[in-house]
């Protein structure tokens, strides 16, 4: 009689087992990350970004290219890490950079979207020359010049 109860207990168990799976599915979605903002310096940038709501972290990618070869540069691990700086880049060079979230559900990370591909340019050390400052440019249309000192002189 006890075999039979230990029997039925296992054989329920096993049943339940399949109509309430113990994986990562599609109801522990992970939101896109969104508001990414660079600021960079002749050899590193620092990027901030909109937290994702339920994330138990994020992975923040780099590459050379627009299109392909992005490698992950840092994992931020807990979801306060809204901010991560990215060091040991070549100066006045383009780089392009995403991010994503994930969630650890069940011991298995599941991702969200990709933000969109936010692109930088390592900014030159350029000092200010006779009150005149040369602020290169962080994407590819201009560059400006500003006069840093009003009491200048003129013939």
């Amino acid at each position: 009689m006890k075999r039979w109860r230990l029997f039925i207990v296992l054989s329920l168990v096993f049943l339940l087992s399949f109509a309430f799976p113990l994986s990562a599915d599609a109801s522990a979605s992970v939101g896109k990350v969104t508001g990414v903002t660079v600021d960079s310096t002749p050899f590193s940038a620092y990027l901030s970004f909109n937290k994702v709501k339920n994330a138990s972290g994020y992975k923040v990618y780099l590459s050379k290219d627009n299109k392909s070869n992005f490698k992950c540069v840092q994992t931020l691990k807990g979801s306060a890490s809204t901010y991560a700086g990215i060091t040991d880049l070549e100066h006045s060079s383009f780089y392009y950079v995403k991010v994503r979230a994930y969630k650890n559900v069940y011991g298995k990370r599941v991702y969200g979207a990709y933000s969109p591909t936010k692109m930088f340019i390592t900014n030159f050390s350029s000092p200010t020359y006779g009150g005149v400052y040369v602020s290169y440019p962080t994407s590819k249309d201009f560059a400006s010049l500003s006069i840093e000192n009003s009491n200048m002189s003129y013939l």
